[in-house]
């Protein structure tokens, strides 16, 4: 199974995407939820 990130790596990680030009609907987000967003 894979492993999951914990909520603080994954936050910061889409915090990164953010500053990025990514934009996110909110922060924090949970590994189940960015999934979503990368998979429609």
């Amino acid at each position: 199974e894979s492993i999951q990130l914990g909520v603080p790596k994954i936050t910061k990680f889409a915090q990164e995407l953010k500053n990025r030009g990514l934009t996110l609907p909110y922060l924090p987000i949970t590994i189940e939820e960015f999934k979503e967003l990368l998979h429609g």
